[in-house]
């Protein structure tokens, strides 16, 4: 049983990705890492980005974190295991050549494995700030699942059903019976994980889950007083069933506001989607990105 904790994003526009994920995403909490701090697994600071610093940008149920890169980027997935399962978790981990790090900005203990196609994830233990409390004007959204591109589909989504133990909530698949897309969950929630078989490895959205219909509707008008724009939605997903509106932030990434994502009963059977605008989009357009 685990819950998303963070995303880590290279990018090479630090002071727009900074204020657009604190003053538009509501990640008001900044702890900049001192560089003797910045954890050996984070990739190598290029010589012109030797001023600035890794940031860890934290709200109410949601953080980022940022690190100076040439290129947009993945840095990471980090996500909390549930103290109960932690033994056990590391017992597997290690077994799959995971490995444990020194010191993590986020985590109290953590052990980071890459998955096939290169994706790295971080597996920890407690968190290592104290959660940030809900203030005034700070609209609520956790942060909830996030997608990736795959150019392996099958082989992805084996591994985390079968190496990790994702269960699997819906599959899509094309009239060649080719498999589109998956939906994988670590509790009674539709997905933690998604997959699009795009063949574009690396992160497709991350998304953070509001309360409800009217939370979508207040994420809207907050993007809009900042002149951001909606590119997708409102809608509600076929798969999952959860409402939704998506925005890019300064790198181009695709940032998902949610609403009342499925419940997965357990024991339920996987459903099987059809390759069309419905399993994407109930409502309408889809952007199908496979």
């Amino acid at each position: 049983m685990s819950t998303l904790s963070y995303i880590h994003l290279l990018t090479p526009q630090m002071a727009a990705m900074q204020a657009f994920y604190q003053q538009q995403v509501g990640l008001g909490e900044v702890l900049p890492m001192d560089p003797d701090q910045v954890p050996a697994h984070f990739p190598v600071v290029e010589q012109r980005f030797e001023a600035e610093r890794a940031v860890l940008l934290r709200g109410p149920g949601r953080q980022v974190l940022l690190s100076p890169s040439n290129t947009a980027a993945l840095g990471e997935i980090g996500i909390e295991v549930f103290a109960r399962r932690w033994r056990a978790a590391c017992a597997l981990l290690e077994r799959m050549g995971a490995r444990r790090l020194d010191w993590h900005p986020v985590f109290l203990e953590a052990l980071a494995l890459d998955d096939p196609e290169g994706n790295r994830l971080v597996f920890g233990r407690g968190q290592r700030h104290r959660a940030v409390a809900p203030r005034a004007g700070i609209l609520p959204a956790r942060l909830q699942h996030f997608g990736l591109g795959s150019a392996r589909i099958g082989e992805l989504s084996a591994f985390y059903q079968n190496q990790l133990g994702f269960a699997l909530s819906d599959y899509v698949t094309g009239d060649d019976r080719k498999l589109r897309s998956v939906f994988l969950r670590t509790t009674d929630e539709h997905h933690l994980l998604a997959l699009f078989a795009n063949g574009r490895p690396g992160l497709d959205h991350f998304s953070f889950e509001a309360p409800d219909w009217n939370g979508i509707r207040d994420w809207g008008d907050h993007f809009a007083r900042f002149g951001t724009k909606i590119f997708w939605g409102a809608g509600r997903h076929g798969v999952g069933n959860n409402l939704f509106i998506f925005v890019n932030d300064p790198d181009g990434r695709m940032v998902e506001i949610s609403a009342e994502l499925e419940s997965v009963p357990f024991g339920r059977a996987p459903g099987h989607w059809r390759f069309d605008y419905k399993a994407f989009n109930l409502w309408g357009a889809a952007a199908i990105r496979v």
